[in-house]
């Protein structure tokens, strides 16, 4: 049996996506979010010291934190797959945890500098 390189592509975002899966049920029967801590959960006023921990690729989850809030759209968690509008959108519902933290910091280190905001004057 020979398998295709987008097979193999497939079978490797699967096994992923269920190790993902096993690891947040073990943490949390509940909820797939119930595993955040407030150490790890960054909210809009929080300190943000170590930003440059986050990956800042244009689309990313921190990238469009900090474009929600340059552009005053408010705190609505999101990010594409690869470049924004030009790739696939992953709204809040699907993402993890980890891209959420991301997202929020994005938004709160924007948010810590009133001069960082779009003038539509």
């Amino acid at each position: 049996m020979t398998i295709s390189l987008f097979d193999a592509i497939i079978l490797a975002l699967l096994e992923m996506i269920a190790n993902d899966y096993k690891t947040l049920t073990a943490e949390s029967g509940s909820s797939r979010f119930a595993s955040v801590s407030a150490e790890e959960t960054y909210f809009i006023g929080d300190i943000v010291d170590d930003v440059e921990a986050y990956n800042k690729r244009h689309g990313g989850p921190f990238d469009r934190g900090t474009a929600d809030s340059w552009y005053g759209r408010g705190l609505t968690p999101h990010f594409y797959l690869g470049d924004s509008y030009s790739s696939t959108l992953i709204e809040e519902k699907d993402m993890r945890p980890d891209e959420l933290r991301a997202y929020k910091a994005g938004y709160a280190e924007n948010e810590a500098d009133s001069s960082m905001r779009k003038d539509y004057n």
